[in-house]
């Protein structure tokens, strides 16, 4: 189980984390940070951390402009997968 918190992870890292994933079993909680940009261009399967939570949450991020994603990119039925 990995969580990643933009609160203590930098854009930089963050992209370090996903620019090559193909697999990605995580929570990504980016809050109100400078992060401009996510990418996960070769992410193929999305799952969250725990069950029942969100692979992937946005709130009151209004620098967050892009976030890049396979076009293959296969989400959990059972779950939500973003919320912003």
């Amino acid at each position: 189980m990995l969580v990643i918190d933009s609160r203590v992870v930098t854009e930089a890292q963050l992209n370090a984390l996903c620019s090559r994933a193909v697999y990605m079993e995580i929570c990504i909680n980016v809050f109100q940070s400078p992060i401009q940009r996510i990418s996960c261009p070769h992410l193929h399967v999305l799952k969250p951390c725990m069950p029942n939570k969100l692979a992937l949450i946005v709130v009151n991020n209004n620098a967050l402009t892009n976030i890049v994603l396979s076009d293959s990119l296969r989400l959990s039925k059972s779950i939500k997968a973003a919320q912003c």
